[in-house]
């Protein structure tokens, strides 16, 4: 392959140019193993729009990048976005919590536990605390990805204590604001062994029952890749599972589904893609469901957790 301009030279490691352009309504981030290659893209597109280059990026979407090329290491802080989640809130000094979320029971309020929130604005106000939870549950804080779930399904009627179990989520944040995703060598405290099998998997858990309401069960599952967790998740599952077995089966189909997605996204990026990508889970009724090809009124289909 030739480059796209005579003046951009081939890596000398004989590998392929590189430049991948990430795209958000009007803001844009590039990696590319080849700066002038980079450069010859800004200007061809620049024929037709208008482009500001700020130079290497360091904040994107209101997240920090911060790079260590010497030790190959990447970390994704929202330190400065949950500072000022925390500021608006007026909660910059408030005490830290242990967990993410209290109890998810409802608790009695007792009067006046809001007197800066009417009740004609609670709602309002609640969904724009969840929102902006979900960015930052979606974006670089795994850990409160059920807290944000759990407590988003009461968006639509919200009442002052989940408002107040809300504030909590905050009062967690408060105490984990400088923690940061960290993408590059595995941290040399983890151990060799469990540092293996976390180079490229994913991991498939589910509760059973645990909406007391609609006895619906959670699903999440979070992935691994090249040792970085690269993908999480936390979700209600739509029909109620009879069993914990059940529950789980449920659970690797929503973590089969987001492999499936991966192994196609790495394909398009000509990223190298795991094989096998395995899908771990911890109940051995589950595993045996979906590893079985008969066909049952529990299982449509074979489910094999690694392919």
């Amino acid at each position: 392959m030739t480059p796209p301009d005579p003046g951009i030279s081939m890596p000398p490691d004989g590998s392929l140019l590189v430049l991948f352009i990430v795209i958000h309504v009007d803001d844009s981030l590039g990696v590319t193993n080849s700066h002038l290659l980079y450069l010859w893209f800004l200007h061809s597109l620049s024929r037709r729009l208008h482009i500001v280059d700020l130079g290497v990026c360091s904040k994107f979407l209101g997240f920090v990048i911060v790079c260590d090329h010497t030790a190959r290491c990447l970390w994704l802080s929202s330190q400065v976005y949950v500072m000022e989640l925390l500021t608006d809130w007026n909660m910059a000094s408030c005490r830290p919590a242990s967990t993410p979320l209290a109890s998810k029971s409802p608790a009695i309020v007792p009067a006046n536990s809001l007197p800066d929130i009417s009740d004609s604005n609670l709602k309002t106000k609640y969904q724009h605390l969840i929102r902006c939870l979900f960015y930052l549950a979606v974006s670089t804080h795994p850990d409160i990805v059920f807290a944000s779930m759990w407590l988003g399904q009461f968006s639509a009627n919200p009442s002052c204590s989940h408002f107040l179990a809300t504030k909590h989520v905050l009062w967690y944040l408060t105490g984990t604001r400088s923690l940061a995703l960290s993408y590059g060598v595995p941290h040399p405290s983890t151990c060799s062994t469990f540092r293996g099998f976390m180079h490229n998997l994913g991991c498939s858990d589910a509760d059973w029952a645990s909406d007391a309401t609609h006895r619906r069960s959670i699903s999440g599952f979070c992935f691994f890749f090249q040792g970085s967790l690269v993908s999480w998740s936390a979700v209600k599952q739509r029909t109620i599972a009879l069993s914990s077995t059940e529950a789980k089966y449920y659970a690797l189909t929503h973590a089969f589904k987001e492999a499936l997605w991966l192994h196609v996204f790495l394909t398009l990026l000509n990223l190298p893609v795991p094989h096998p990508f395995s899908i771990f889970s911890d109940n051995q009724a589950a595993i045996a469901l979906s590893s079985s090809t008969s066909v049952s009124s529990h299982s449509k289909h074979s489910l094999l957790p690694c392919f």
